[in-house]
């Protein structure tokens, strides 16, 4: 007997799909993805048919690894409606994105207060030194005009 190609395996199915074997026997079992149990090598097998699987898995947003098949990525917007653990998951990593908008905020904010610090300081110091020499200045002076007198006092004597 041949295979028909519009049937794959639950191996197959899974591997089409993404999702656990127990989903798609899961699926099976309540008619939303038709199949067929035969007898195998190993036991009884199920064929699912192919447009079967596609169909209830678009219909439910469950697409997996076809939508890696036709668009070479997983689409996880997708994937989110029948699993609460990656909605939860998924929620935490958005508020985790949130917080590092923030924290990235704040640190620009801090960087720029630090350049103004650093600016301030630099004209700080400009100030000191023109200070220092003005004060310089002022002590050359005091102590010319000191010797100045000093002078003047002993050609007196």
């Amino acid at each position: 007997m041949t295979p028909d190609p519009n049937q794959i395996s639950i191996k197959d199915a899974i591997a089409f799909t993404g999702r656990s074997e127990r989903t798609i026997r899961r699926l099976l079992k309540t008619g939303h993805i038709a199949g067929q149990k035969t007898k195998g090598v190993k036991g009884d097998e199920w064929l699912i048919d192919k447009e079967s699987l596609i169909k209830a898995f678009q219909m439910t947003g469950m697409t997996g690894n076809m939508d890696r098949q036709k668009t070479g990525h997983d689409n996880l917007d997708d994937r989110t409606d029948d699993n609460p653990i990656i909605m939860i998951l998924q929620k935490q990593l958005d508020e985790k994105q949130q917080q590092l908008i923030e924290k990235d905020k704040q640190i620009e904010n801090l960087h720029r207060t630090i350049q103004e610090m650093i600016e301030r300081d630099r004209e700080s110091n400009i100030i000191i030194k023109s200070q220092q020499e003005q004060l310089k200045l002022l002590e050359n002076k005091q102590g010319e005009k000191k010797k100045g007198l000093l002078t003047w006092i002993k050609d007196l004597i």
